[in-house]
């Protein structure tokens, strides 16, 4: 008798250009939901050594990628929040590796932040051999001017309500 594995559900939005000029809400999670990345003291966030290179690397990838803009974003515990617009037409399309996704499009984009946080970590040895981040990210495309202000609003409150959130697993 074999083992059936499980099948992991997609969570991309069907028939979407993940490379198309949009504005996009993703969630990166720490591998298991460990708080690395620092704490909240006061309604605000503390950053560890982890979440400083988190925020050095947002703001290094907006100057090698002016086209993949990041309007607003929170470095919480044990995950980041992010505002992610694309725009223009710079996308690479082409690429030597058919799995990976295309330069400039949401996956690279995300996919580029988590390789130069964890190089650098384990780097610093902050981290021994183990991943940092969860697999994948969770992403919403962002419809309306409507939605964009509410997201930034729970953006910007995230650490305030921290106690609150789902996330938070301490007990």
């Amino acid at each position: 008798m074999t083992r059936q594995t499980p099948r992991r559900r997609p969570h991309r939005l069907l028939g979407w250009d993940y490379g198309a000029a949009a504005t996009y809400f993703c969630t990166l999670c720490t591998k298991e939901r460990q708080p690395l990345l620092g704490q909240i003291m006061e309604g605000a966030m503390c950053l560890s050594a982890i979440g400083e290179l988190v925020d050095s690397a947002l703001a290094e990838l907006q100057v090698e990628r002016p086209d993949v803009l990041v309007d607003a974003y929170v470095i919480m515990p044990n995950h980041v929040h992010l505002l992610v617009s694309l725009v223009g037409d710079a996308l690479v399309r082409t690429c030597g590796n058919s799995l990976a996704p295309p330069s400039g499009s949401l996956g690279w984009y995300i996919g580029r932040l988590k390789a130069i946080v964890a190089a650098r970590a384990r780097r610093a040895g902050l981290i021994g051999g183990q991943s940092l981040w969860q697999r994948g990210f969770h992403d919403h495309v962002v419809r309306n001017d409507r939605e964009y202000a509410a997201i930034t609003a729970y953006i910007e409150g995230n650490p305030a309500n921290w106690m609150n959130d789902h996330e938070n697993l301490a007990p």
